[in-house]
């Protein structure tokens, strides 16, 4: 005896109508934000390199973060004018 109720797997209401977007192109630290992430690195015994990975993160996120406030606040200021 079951509780759940019969559902229709692979019925539409099931499946994700999202639309992603282009992924665009592939990320790459800008050469100050490899400098850094390679001293990061260094903080880590080399059988731990992969422990970095939340400080690898980190650091993408602030890069793509400051790029897109810096385009945003560009076009901030440049309404007034």
């Amino acid at each position: 005896m079951s509780f759940h109720p019969k559902m229709a797997y692979g019925a539409t209401f099931h499946k994700s109508s999202r639309q992603l977007e282009d992924e665009g192109p592939a990320f790459v630290y800008t050469p100050e934000n490899r400098a850094r992430f390679d001293e990061i690195v260094t903080r880590y015994p080399p059988d731990r390199k992969r422990s970095a990975v939340l400080p690898a993160l980190y650091l993408a996120q602030y890069q793509q973060s400051s790029a897109r406030s810096t385009s945003s606040w560009e076009m901030w200021t440049d309404r007034g004018n």
